[in-house]
């Protein structure tokens, strides 16, 4: 593999555009699945360690999605 042809912001800004992307749907789905799930947010711990997991996941599936287009396309761009 030739990370030297990685387009390092693109991938910086698909993970950042990824992770926001699935903060929103969180944020906007959390409450009916704590309901559904008969959670009690009050008894749940906080913890930064899921957002950053989550974001570096979304870095790995950017960087591997790169690698993977332009292996296929040889990478050249399609006019």
């Amino acid at each position: 593999m030739d990370f030297s042809v990685v387009n390092w912001l693109a991938v910086i800004v698909a993970a950042v555009v990824a992770w926001l992307f699935g903060a929103v749907w969180y944020m906007s789905l959390s409450k009916p699945w704590l309901k559904a799930a008969k959670l009690d947010p009050a008894t749940m711990q906080r913890s930064a360690i899921p957002f950053i997991i989550s974001f570096i996941a979304e870095l790995v599936m950017a960087l591997i999605l790169t690698l993977v287009v332009g292996a296929i396309t040889g990478g050249e761009p399609n006019p």
